[in-house]
């Protein structure tokens, strides 16, 4: 197995983990009230963490997959899941950057 493909399956699971953390992070700023989050912080919050779950989901089939033309298919839809997943948090990032004032304010 090319060390690509290993890594590939390695990337949505350490993208997700990420994320999570960075949610964490905000979460402590919410609580040590560094900042308030808005109502369509919470709306956004979930939708990079469902990106992120469903190209990990498909990277834990792909190591239990055992026939080699099952195996590629999959490789090949995780790396379509995991571009999807980055075009998903690239524009949540991008409305949070453009208009701050609907998603949070700082204290």
């Amino acid at each position: 197995m090319p060390t690509h493909h290993r890594a590939l399956s390695l990337a949505a699971p350490l993208l997700l983990v990420a994320y999570l953390l960075t949610v964490a992070l905000v979460g402590l700023a919410v609580v040590s009230g560094r900042i308030q989050v808005q109502l369509m912080m919470w709306a956004y919050s979930p939708l990079p963490a469902i990106a992120f779950a469903v190209p990990t989901w498909t990277a834990y089939k792909w190591r239990r997959a055992t026939a080699v033309t099952r195996r590629r298919e999959l490789l090949r839809q995780i790396a379509v899941e995991i571009v999807i997943s980055v075009v998903v948090v690239s524009t949540c990032i991008y409305q949070v950057m453009t208009v701050p004032d609907i998603y949070f304010t700082v204290l």
